[in-house]
């Protein structure tokens, strides 16, 4: 039978794995900018993604940013606004000016 110390340092170990293998959300932004300033627009998006469904509103603006001049590959309205939005929810500034872009030219919403 396992003691109570094993169980907390076998549980201790498994938390520092997990937290050692993910990336945060900070570290995928940055490595997405650097991405986006050599022009690699497809690693750029993905990296942007991952950290944005991490909830940081910096990426959440940069894919915004990104699909609604079509550095995707093609524009995408839809997605802006909705990359937009989620960042404007946490008072992203630049995020908010494109959301309002988005309203007055009606561009990707419904």
């Amino acid at each position: 039978m396992m003691t109570m110390k094993r169980v907390y340092v076998m549980l201790l170990m498994t938390v520092m794995t997990v937290m050692a293998a993910a990336q945060t959300a900070q570290e995928l932004l940055n490595e997405g900018n650097a991405k986006y300033e050599a022009g690699q627009m497809e690693a750029a998006i993905e990296l942007y993604t991952q950290a944005a469904n991490k909830g940081l509103a910096e990426a959440q603006f940069q894919l915004g940013k990104m699909y609604y001049l079509g550095e995707s590959g093609s524009k995408d309205y839809s997605s802006a606004s909705m990359w937009f939005k989620r960042a404007a929810r946490q008072r992203h500034a630049k995020a908010e000016y494109g959301l309002a872009t988005c309203y007055m030219t009606g561009d990707g919403l419904p």
